[in-house]
Formats: C-alpha cells, sequence, structure tokens
C-alpha cells in the first residue's frame, strides 16, 4: 500500500453517498485505527471486520462491512473515513467492480487535485481496464505530485510491464534515475535491471547488500546474475537467503525458476512447493502455475493435468494457463 499522507478533514453531508463520494485519499492500509477492542457495531468496528473478509478474499462481505462502517459518519468525513473508503476501493476492485472503484478515485480527485495514490490508483485501474493513454495521464500526474518517490517509479514500472508495455514502463525508469541525483544504490541497481543494463545491477545491487539485505534485494540480485548467466551463483545466494528465512516465498519462487533453467527438475519441483507451503498469496499463482509447468518438464502429465485444474478453479481468468491446458488435454 501507499504510504499515508495528512489531509485536511472536510465538512460535508451526513448521508451515506456524501461519504462515498468523499472516498480515501489517504492509504494507511498498514495502520489501524484506536487502541484495543473496538465497540461492537461502531466504525471502528466495521472496519476490522471488513479488513478481516479482505484477509479471508470475502470481498463482497468486506463491501458491506466497510459501507456500514462509513454510515456511522457524523457529518465530518475524518482520517478514518478516507482510510475505510480506500479500503472499499480495493473491495471493489477486487471483487470485479471496477467502475466503482474508479468511480471513488475519481471522487478524491474532485476533493484533492493533489492527492497523488488516488492518481496512481485510478491509473493501474485505467491500465488494467485497456486505457493505456489514460492511466498514463494519470501515472504522470502522480509522479508529478510525488518527488523522488523511487517506490512509485517501480510501481509504474511493474504494472506498465505487466501488461506487455515494458518501453514505457523504461520510460518511467529512466525519468527517476535522471531526476534524482541522489537515489540509493539499491534502487539503481534495480532500475538498471529494468534496463537490461546488467552489469550495472550487479555492481549497484552488491553495494547495496554490502550495507543491508533484504530479500527484495536477493531477489534482484540473483536475477541478475541469471541474466548474466551465474545460475549456480544466482542459486546460491537464494539458498543462502532461505537458510536465514524459510519462510520467504519469493525466493522459493526464484530458487525454483533458477534450478527449472538449469535442468534440476527435481530441485526446481521442491523450491515451488515449498513456496506453496508458506501460503503467501502474493507469489501463490506464479508458484502454483511454475509447479505445473515443472510436471511438464518431468513429462509427468497426470499430476499436471490435477494441478491445472485446482489453478484454473482459482484462476480462471487466466488466459496462459487457458493455452496451457489445451496443450495439457492433449497429453
Amino acid at each position: 500500500m501507499l504510504k499515508q499522507t495528512g489531509k485536511r478533514e472536510k465538512q460535508i453531508s451526513v448521508s451515506v453517498a456524501a461519504v462515498l463520494l468523499a472516498g480515501a485519499f489517504l492509504s494507511g492500509c498498514s495502520e489501524r485505527a484506536g487502541h484495543g477492542a473496538p465497540a461492537v457495531n461502531s466504525k471502528e468496528y466495521f472496519r476490522e471486520q471488513g479488513i478481516a473478509y479482505m484477509e479471508q478474499e470475502r470481498y463482497t462481505d468486506a463491501i458491506v462491512s466497510f459501507e456500514a462502517a462509513l454510515k456511522r459518519s457524523n457529518g465530518i468525513v475524518r482520517n478514518i473515513d478516507y482510510d475505510i473508503s480506500y479500503y472499499l476501493a480495493i473491495a471493489e476492485y477486487k471483487a470485479g467492480n471496477h467502475e466503482e472503484a474508479y468511480n471513488i478515485y475519481t471522487a478524491i480527485i474532485e476533493m484533492d487535485d493533489k492527492a497523488a495514490d488516488a492518481y496512481y490508483l485510478r491509473g493501474r485501474v485505467n491500465l488494467y481496464e485497456g486505457n493505456k493513454e489514460a492511466a498514463l495521464e494519470d501515472y504522470d500526474k502522480a509522479v508529478a505530485l510525488t518527488k523522488n518517490d523511487p517506490n512509485l517509479y517501480k510501481r509504474i514500472y511493474l504494472d506498465l510491464s505487466s501488461l506487455g508495455y515494458e518501453e514505457e514502463g523504461k520510460v518511467y525508469v529512466t525519468r527517476a534515475l535522471e531526476s534524482d541525483p541522489k537515489i540509493s544504490d539499491y534502487h539503481r541497481g534495480i532500475y538498471s535491471y529494468y534496463l537490461g543494463k546488467y552489469d550495472d545491477a550487479r555492481t549497484y545491487l552488491e553495494k547495496a547488500r554490502s550495507k543491508n539485505s533484504n530479500s527484495d534485494l536477493i531477489a534482484y540480485l540473483g536475477k541478475t546474475y541469471k541474466k548474466l548467466g551465474d545460475n549456480g551463483y544466482a542459486a546460491s545466494l537464494f539458498e543462502a537467503y532461505l537458510g536465514s528465512d524459510p519462510t520467504n516465498a519469493e525466493i522459493y519462487n526464484e530458487l525454483g525458476l533458477v534450478r527449472l533453467e538449469s535442468g534440476d527438475l527435481d530441485g526446481a519441483l521442491t523450491a515451488f512447493q515449498n513456496g506453496i507451503s508458506t501460503g503467501d498469496e502474493a507469489v501463490m499463482q506464479s508458484l502454483l502455475f511454475n509447479e505445473i509447468v515443472t510436471y511438464e518438464y518431468k513429462l509427468d502429465f497426470g499430476s499436471a493435468k490435477n494441478k491445472m485444474a485446482e489453478y484454473l478453479s482459482r484462476y480462471p481468468d487466466d488466459e496462459k494457463a487457458v493455452r496451457e491446458n489445451i496443450f495439457l488435454s492433449t497429453r
């Protein structure tokens, strides 16, 4: 989630419609309001209930809870109301109600034309709805309003590249490098990786690693060594990291990919399955798909078909998996 920024409270109508129109230009998803257990039927109670439903992927129930929380407005939209409405927008999008999410972000912008978070998030909705030009306009506005935030550039690049717009993403990465002379070695390394400058990426990431190491850095450093043709060292980086943190699903996924490319099919399968066992939903889809691919390489088409059936029941809109399933049906 984006970092929360302080905003002034606004006096508006007490009606639910007005509260929803206000939306949430604060993105404090990691912050919880108040201390201790909230009173039943209070705004805080329904907020907490909605968050719990979100964690269970019960998005329709979450929407109901967040709307119930917003009904308890006293006529002043406070920080917690913005926060709840932000959650509501995320729940709407996750539930497939993309227009509703878009409208909330638009309302935020109408209330505060300096709401960088809302511009970014509306841009993301636009992008995934196929409105690339509108998305780029929103991204540009978010960048203009957010001075030298390297993570914002990173998110925009990943959004664009995930849908095949890698060249457009590189424009933002290049802009980040040119606009911030004080950018960290860590971010210089990641941006160099995105730009295909793998020697530079290795140099900057190794410098960053000497100061402080984290899973994201190790993942990019390992991928850099993989691009440079050193799969052995990439694997050793991932294995060493997992020795200290055996619960990191992202690193298991990267280790599995390196082993798969190196022809170590049993090792790859073990890595992917270890990652799956962590239960980390952020990486789960990639892990499950890569597990299927590994079974295919092992010529174990029975297991691959069974796993694919489970996968498609969970991710029915994955077009790549649907095509792969057609291939499997002939085996």
